[in-house]
């Protein structure tokens, strides 16, 4: 991921914010999104033990690419001239071999300046079951995020008692110097230290977070606000339309029902815990 990430700012860097840079990055949003084929890789809850998935199943590398896609389609970029070696300046239609990139086994010329659709239809192409790849995407995601829960739940549980302990002895040691006042205190001694030395920070239960449901949910989100709304992009729209199944109606239905039932689970514990109080 990192890698990606330096790439990018190193082309950003050579090219600013030209359409070369432009297309070189829907060429890389198309690239990844080509791995998500089930083809390559295949998720099933029923099976025993799955192969590691392809990294753009990665949560952050999921999160990375929908960015991208989103500054192809809402970023303003300048026109890239380019000039010969002759210094004499020379357009991209005179040169023998243009640079490109081999996309979808057909190559971008990145010197052509393309329509925001068309870098678009790029990224999500006629010929390429693009909307099975993403509601498969989804599901993996999903399906992650909610084994992770219980974990997160656990770790949760185990910073909050970390840090309820902490806070009890930092507030038995304030009531300590109120009754003694400065007799024992230590001029290099920080507020909230025990015995002069300084207690570690405990990460608060906030910043422990679930990145495959985060990245599911975004990827939701993109779905319903940029591909299957027309205003976004009209031929994307209506591919997608054209391949939207049954089968993928299954999968958000599915979902829904797991987030109603860890809704109705976390109702029931709720109540216990009323009750024991």
């Amino acid at each position: 991921m990192l890698l990606l990430e330096e790439f990018i700012q190193l082309v950003q860097a050579i090219f600013c914010n030209t359409h070369v840079f432009q297309n070189i990055q829907a060429c890389i949003a198309a690239a990844i999104f080509d791995h998500l084929d089930p083809n390559l890789w295949r998720y099933s809850k029923s099976a025993a033990a799955n192969l590691r998935p392809p990294l753009a199943y990665c949560p952050r590398v999921v999160s990375y690419v929908l960015n991208l896609i989103l500054d192809v389609r809402n970023r303003t970029y300048q026109l890239f001239e380019y000039k010969g070696l002759d210094g004499d300046g020379a357009s991209a239609s005179q040169l023998v071999e243009p640079p490109s990139c081999q996309v979808h086994s057909a190559k971008v010329n990145l010197l052509k300046k393309y329509s925001v659709e068309e870098l678009l239809r790029i990224i999500f192409p006629p010929s390429v079951q693009w909307v099975d790849n993403l509601m498969h995407l989804l599901l993996f995601l999903h399906s992650e995020g909610v084994k992770l829960k219980p974990k997160l739940e656990r770790s949760c549980s185990s910073v909050t008692k970390t840090s309820v302990t902490s806070e009890s002895e930092s507030t038995i040691c304030h009531e300590d110097e109120a009754l003694f006042g400065d007799l024992f205190s230590e001029g290099g001694r920080s507020a909230g230290s025990v015995d002069g030395y300084d207690q570690p920070a405990v990460a608060p239960s906030s910043n422990i977070s679930n990145m495959p449901i985060q990245a599911a949910t975004e990827l939701l989100s993109f779905l319903n606000d940029c591909i299957f709304s027309h205003e976004w992009c009209g031929p994307v729209y209506e591919d997608g339309c054209r391949k939207f199944t049954s089968y993928h109606i299954d999968i958000l239905l599915s979902i829904l029902n797991s987030e109603w039932c860890d809704a109705e689970e976390r109702g029931q514990d709720d109540g216990i815990a009323l009750n024991e109080q």
